[in-house]
This record gives C-alpha cells, sequence and structure tokens, in this order.
C-alpha cells in the first residue's frame, strides 16, 4: 500500500486506501472469498439477458399492497466498444446490427404512448451502437405483462385501463434506457386496455450532472478515488496470478492487439470489460463474425467473465462505494415508498401508486449493494438485460395497538429475496434503518464528494 500511496497521495484516496486496508471502519480486502471464481452452476456463457422469471411470488394474504417501485436495467442491445485491438472495429460490423433494431412501427408506438421528456440532449448514436434490439423491447413488454398480471390481476394495485396518474416513470438520458421504458409500459398497459384519451404517459429524466441513477463517475471525485484504489489493491494482490495473466495474454493474442494498446496491457480485466460485452452482444445475436474457432471456449469464457466480476466487485467491497455511487438513488427509491406511508397515516390518497426507473446494470450494482440484496457473500452475478429489482409496500390488515402496520418486500428478477438478515416481510422500521445506514441525502454526497469527511461520519 505504501508505494501506490506515493503514486496516489490525494487526501480522499489516503483515506481510501485506509479504508481498504481494514481500518476501524473498513472491510480487510484479503478475506474476500474467491470462491465464485471455480464455478456456478446457474452460469450461462455468452448471455447476458437476466434470468427472470414467470412465477412472481405470491401476494401475502392480510395485507394490502399500497405502492410498489420498479427498478430495472435496459433490455438487450447492440455492442457499444467502438475496436478490440486490431482484430474488430465498429465500422466494419454497424450495418449487420441495423436488422436488429425495432421496427418503425414499434418506435412510433412508444413515442406516441411514451412521450420523453429530457433535460438535455439525449446520447445517441447515429449508428445502431449501443441502441436497444427488437429483441431487448421484448423483454421489457415481457417484464411489463408480468407486472400486469401482478398489479393488475392479482394486487389490484393499478387500474385495469391505463389511469396516467397512478404511474411515475423516469430514465437515465440515454436513448434504450427511454425505449425500454417504453416498452414495459406497452407491456403493461397493451393498446386494449388504453382509452384514447388518456393513453399517454411521459418519460422525464434529468440532466447528467443530477442524476442520481448514474454512479457518480464524472461528477464526484471521491466515487473515481474509491474506484481506482480498489482496483489499485486488486492489481496488488493479484500481480503475481498466473491464472490471470494468462487469461489476458490469450485475449490479447486472439484479438491482435497491438502494443500501442496500452489500456490493455496491465494484467487485469479492468480495460477487457469491452471484449465480453461484444462478445456476448454478437454471439446472443447469432453474429459469428467476431468469434475466432475454437479458442473461445464456454469454460475459457466462464473464467474470463469470472474474474471480470470478481475486479469490479472489489470496490464494493467498501462501504462508501456502494453508497457514494448509489446511496442518493436508494434514498429517492425509498422516498416513493415513504410519501404513500405518509399519506396513508393522514387518510390522504397515494399521489401514484407505480414508480418506474429505467437504468443501468452500473445503476442496479451498487443499489444492491445498498439494499444488502448483493453482497460477496452471497455470490454476487452481474445484472442481466432487463434485470430489476422491486420493493413494494404493504399495509397490514390487522395490527395491535402501537404497532407499525407497514412492510417492504424484496423481489429480485421474480424472485423474493432478503436484504441482509431481515425477514422477507420486512418492517417498515427495519427498511428505515437500512436506508439510514446506506442511503445518502444530497448534503452528504456533496460533502463527501469534497472529501471533507468519511462518509460515515456525515449522518
Amino acid at each position: 500500500m505504501a508505494s501506490i500511496l506515493r503514486q496516489y497521495s490525494t487526501p480522499v484516496l489516503k483515506r481510501c486506501l485506509a479504508f481498504l486496508s481494514g481500518g476501524a471502519s473498513g472491510v480487510a480486502l484479503s478475506g474476500v472469498s474467491m470462491a465464485y471464481l471455480s464455478g456456478s452452476d446457474s452460469y450461462k456463457p455468452f448471455t447476458a439477458d437476466a434470468d427472470v422469471t414467470d412465477h412472481w411470488p405470491a401476494i401475502p394474504t392480510g395485507y394490502t399492497l399500497m405502492s410498489a417501485a420498479v427498478i430495472h436495467r435496459h433490455g438487450d442491445r447492440a455492442a457499444i466498444a467502438q475496436n478490440i485491438g486490431d482484430g474488430y472495429s465498429w465500422k466494419d460490423y454497424h450495418h449487420v446490427w441495423d436488422e436488429k433494431m425495432p421496427s418503425a412501427k414499434d418506435l412510433a408506438e412508444m413515442r406516441e404512448h411514451h412521450p420523453w421528456i429530457h433535460a438535455e440532449e439525449l446520447f445517441e448514436d447515429e449508428t445502431p451502437r449501443g441502441k436497444l434490439t427488437a429483441k431487448g423491447a421484448a423483454q421489457l413488454r415481457r417484464l411489463g405483462g408480468i407486472l400486469r398480471q401482478r398489479y393488475v390481476t392479482e394486487a389490484g394495485l393499478l387500474s385495469e385501463t391505463l389511469a396516467p396518474h397512478e404511474i411515475t416513470v423516469r430514465s437515465t438520458p440515454v436513448v434504450r434506457c427511454f425505449e425500454s421504458a417504453a416498452s414495459l409500459l406497452l407491456g403493461l398497459y397493451p393498446t386494449a386496455f388504453r382509452r384514447e384519451e388518456s393513453h399517454i404517459i411521459p418519460i422525464t429524466s434529468r440532466d447528467s450532472t443530477t442524476e442520481t441513477m448514474w454512479a457518480g463517475w464524472s461528477t464526484c471525485e471521491s466515487v473515481r478515488d474509491f474506484h481506482n484504489a480498489a482496483n489499485l489493491d486488486f492489481n496488488e494482490k493479484h500481480a503475481d496470478n498466473t491464472e490471470l495473466a494468462a487469461t489476458v495474454e490469450k485475449l490479447k493474442h486472439i484479438f491482435d492487439f497491438a502494443n500501442t494498446h496500452k489500456h490493455y496491457d496491465h494484467p487485469t480485466l479492468g480495460g477487457l470489460l469491452g471484449i465480453v460485452e461484444t462478445l456476448t452482444c454478437f454471439t446472443a445475436h447469432g453474429i459469428q463474425h467476431l468469434i475466432p474457432r475454437g479458442q473461445l471456449t464456454d469454460s475459457f469464457m466462464h473464467q474470463v467473465e469470472r474474474w471480470r466480476d470478481h475486479e469490479y466487485f472489489h470496490a464494493y467491497l467498501t462501504t462508501d462505494q456502494a453508497r457514494l455511487s448509489g446511496g442518493r438513488f436508494f434514498r429517492e427509491v425509498a422516498m416513493v415508498l415513504n410519501a404513500a406511508v405518509v399519506r396513508s397515516n393522514s387518510n390522504m390518497l397515494v399521489p401514484f401508486k407505480l414508480a418506474q426507473f429505467s437504468c443501468h446494470d452500473t445503476s442496479l450494482i451498487p443499489l444492491l449493494f445498498n439494499m444488502e440484496i448483493m453482497d460477496m457473500n452471497k455470490t454476487p452475478h452481474w445484472p442481466g438485460y432487463a434485470a430489476n429489482v422491486v420493493l413494494e409496500l404493504y399495509k397490514k390488515d390487522s395490527v395491535a395497538s402501537g404497532e407499525n402496520p407497514f412492510f417492504v418486500k424484496a423481489i429480485y428478477n421474480g424472485r423474493s429475496v432478503r436484504m441482509g438478515s431481515r425477514p422477507e416481510m420486512c418492517p417498515w422500521e427495519d427498511f428505515k434503518g437500512l436506508v439510514e445506514d446506506k442511503g445518502l441525502t444530497g448534503v452528504q454526497y456533496a460533502r463527501a464528494c469534497r472529501g471533507n469527511k468519511d462518509i460515515a461520519s456525515q449522518h
């Protein structure tokens, strides 16, 4: 660590490194289990789709569903990486993706029913690069259909015919996320369940500097410092790991990296995320132009993806990294449920019953860590396309005098999950404690990003 401190001597990073070294408020990295590098029965090579089940848990008896927040990743998309070594360039392949895009009719339907209200220019490429595919739109329509069954048919939370005042929707200012949000809504309320005079729900977004669904890379120095410190620690610990070095060297050989590609020369997979995502995108659509025959076996790609995950999740072993990247968003999601509690206690109508947030894998990861759904002890897996986490607020029908009637249930990809050691039907006060511990206010975030204090001291 001393050598790292000499290279990176900012006060914030020194604090980060102390945290990473297992200080009083930190977590010692040396105890991290690498068990998930050895394999997993649920692993599916070259598959980036989330395993979203059709069979969601039953609505609990003796409770009334009051409100729900749905946070989902966008659907399947075209590859983003513009080049991989000297063996691949986007301009050589972008025409292949044209036929994978949603039809003009489907895109028009999205925009007609769900206009986009955005605070700044959308992040959009003139080519299909990074855009939602027809497959991705179908994934979100399917999810919308599942939610219709749950919230319209089973729970009666939402009206059978679209009532725009019941739903609020926000997306990051990225086209594939807007289109994913619109696709979910079209699955939730197909045309037959929309009145002509009230068929529109706008999708809003914030500008990139205030959007809390971003991880904060461009707006917060401390986010970058914590992440860089974790990566430096990871690299230092695995500098002599022959398996990792051999994995990287094989990839460099396969894709004909020139020596000028310095981003890929270090023995770590951080710079090779583009390879994994590009291979996944191409193979998911049967585009075999890029795949060297006989060299990228399932077992090898399993090894690549597990190393990638191990390095990326390494940063989230520091509580501060997860809170800085996703604490504000977690608090905002909790406020959606809190509004329903306050209104119910005051015998007032809830302003909306369903809040939908359309975002990215890098939005979901810190959120899942803050909710204690994901941690190193639970073998974290990358959130695939259309991955989703749902928080449902319930009110118990009959309670003893003085008992708080509200409970929160978390569902991840259609399966009930616990938030840490809390019960699946988490008492409201316990949930509030989690939010207080892992959430961040705007003021706390601003102070932490200036590096004034440890976040833990800013309650």
